[in-house]
């Protein structure tokens, strides 16, 4: 087969990837780029309704669009193995998420531009990188624009957002809730403040906004996007980049492979820890020890309390012809299903007296201020009120999530094999630390139940709030999230568990960049597509300037 050459070539179209590969294309200089997607073009509809994007990912219909991998959560968790999903196609997990939008605090954020010594990832750069991606529409339970100080809208950038502007009965009680147990209420959850909220989600005129719909629709003809086309290896050339198999760059290829197929893509071209690759027989390109290490992620609990069903209002209750919903949304995309998803809160909130903790002990100096400081999370709690599966009652459903852990997991290779898995070893709450922060953050959400009026209080198969029996409930019901960061650590050169430093370039590979989460160096205390944008977003701006990109040229 003949090679072709492309100026840039993207490897991978999920969320980060397409935004890379738009931007170059769309600039003054009209590069070549090509994308490579190993998954499929994702054209459907079905993965784009709102009303069912919290089971979507689990329904046969998502099979080709999820690479469902299994991940091991670790001794803690008594080596329970779970599904880890994970997106597949252009879009990539943007079209299987629950789609909910937010950006994490100023702290964290200035942190990541502190380790990293670079201010373009600092919370300043961060809101003003937002207002390119983002299209926030005030909207009303139906969907319909009804504005919000004089504005339908703000920003102006290619990712439609929906904010609610009016809320379902079920929302207000449990906001109502909140502030009886003095919970902090605010009203954007992205604005740099702790406290409870109503959130926005990437859905606009009743359909699911993926990173496809966004930023891959009406392709410049300098654009080439490749999918079904798996990338095994980078090829190099004396430490640089050259290409992919037979494809070839003149300027730069970027990964853009996500958190568990990047470090894999790396190991398989030679870069890596030396004793893993040569586990697997691969020759040495690029010692990096840092490849597949620093794995983070927000471990997520759900407690479930019944709800007495006179205190509810009609939209908690069962009811409904889903079916016919479906029919109607098929149609024109309006109906139920349609709707920005109307029964969720989520907030980030701190847990008081981190410093008495077991495990507060073996943190060092630096984690322990950063920690501390006030607008660090360390908790996160999604509420909601929904008929309970099985249609005979309601419950309240509290998610617990773990922000900002300090236990790491790896992703490790299964064989030299580019059609084999990766392994994945998560190690929740392999931190003294970690566990006890869940400890505190559950018996913080079962005051919540045990204040608000309309719960019975307890939660269901929560013995009691005694250490032991919430370590026991945690053991046996701990999830993942899917927020997985980290396997390609960004860092300065000194940092031996670095991979890619602040313009994403790959340590000892010249022409070779990550761009995706696998670069993140905090755990942002956020739902990580917002993340995986801006990602995208600053690795793209740095190209166009190193390479002059947007400036005309004279002839």
């Amino acid at each position: 087969m003949a090679k072709s050459q492309f100026d840039f070539i993207v490897v991978g179209g999920g969320t980060s990837g397409s935004v890379v590969a738009s931007r170059l294309a769309r600039t003054r200089a009209q590069p070549s780029v090509l994308l490579l997607e190993a998954g499929g073009a994702n054209s459907g509809l079905t993965h784009r309704c709102p009303g069912e994007s919290s089971s979507f990912y689990t329904s046969d219909e998502a099979a080709p669009l999820n690479y469902r991998y299994r991940a091991d959560l670790g001794d803690r968790l008594k080596g329970r193995e779970l599904q880890y999903d994970r997106g597949r196609g252009l879009g990539g997990t943007s079209c299987i998420n629950i789609g909910l939008w937010d950006y994490g605090s100023p702290a964290e954020m200035d942190e990541w531009a502190a380790l990293v010594g670079d201010q373009d990832w600092s919370w300043a750069a961060t809101q003003e990188r937002m207002q390119k991606i983002e299209n926030v529409h005030y909207v009303d339970e139906n969907g319909d624009e009804r504005g919000l100080n004089g504005q339908t809208s703000k920003r102006f950038g290619p990712v439609d957002v929906s904010q609610l502007v009016s809320y379902a009965p079920t929302l207000k009680m449990i906001l109502e809730a909140a502030k009886e147990v003095n919970w902090p209420v605010i009203p954007d959850i992205s604005h740099g403040a702790l406290g409870l909220s109503v959130p926005p989600f990437a859905v606009y005129k009743g359909l699911r906004i993926t990173a496809a719909s966004a930023y891959l629709s009406d392709l410049p003809c300098n654009l080439i996007v490749k999918v079904e086309s798996m990338v095994a290896r980078i090829i190099l050339d004396e430490g640089i980049a050259k290409g992919v198999e037979l494809d070839f760059a003149f300027k730069d290829v970027i990964i853009c492979a996500g958190t568990f197929d990047t470090p894999k893509i790396l190991m398989l071209s030679g870069i890596g820890p030396p004793e893993e690759l040569a586990e697997h027989g691969i020759p040495v390109q690029v010692p990096l020890s840092g490849v597949g290490q620093n794995l983070a992620d927000h471990p997520s609990l759900r407690l479930y309390t019944r709800v007495n069903v006179d205190a509810i209002p009609s939209d908690g209750k069962p009811g409904g012809d889903v079916s016919t919903w479906r029919d109607q949304w098929l149609k024109d995309q309006k109906g139920p299903l349609a709707m920005v998803p109307n029964k969720f809160t989520n907030g980030y909130f701190k847990i008081g007296n981190l410093e008495h903790l077991s495990g507060w002990k073996q943190l060092n100096d630096h984690t322990k201020d950063y920690l501390m400081r006030p607008l660090t999370s360390n908790i996160e709690y999604v509420a909601t009120i929904i008929p309970d599966p099985s249609l005979l009652h309601t419950v309240l459903r509290i998610s617990v999530l773990l922000m900002n852990a300090q236990s790491r997991g790896k992703v490790h290779l299964k064989s030299s094999d580019q059609a084999e898995p990766p392994r994945i070893l998560l190690n929740y709450l392999q931190h003294p630390f970690d566990l006890q922060v869940m400890i505190q953050g559950v018996r913080k959400a079962m005051g919540f139940a045990q204040s608000a009026g309309f719960a019975h209080g307890s939660f269901d198969g929560l013995k009691s709030g005694s250490d032991d029996d919430i370590m026991d409930y945690t053991q046996k019901n701990l999830q993942v999230s899917w927020h997985a960061m980290g396997t390609t650590k960004m860092g300065k050169p000194a940092d031996e568990t670095a991979v890619v430093g602040p313009d994403l370039r790959v340590f000892g590979v010249q022409k070779l960049r990550v761009a995706d989460l696998s670069v993140c160096p905090v755990i942002p205390s956020n739902h990580t597509q917002s993340t995986a944008y801006l990602i995208g977003e600053v690795a793209a701006e740095k190209l166009i300037a190193e390479y002059s990109l947007d400036l005309l040229t004279t002839g």
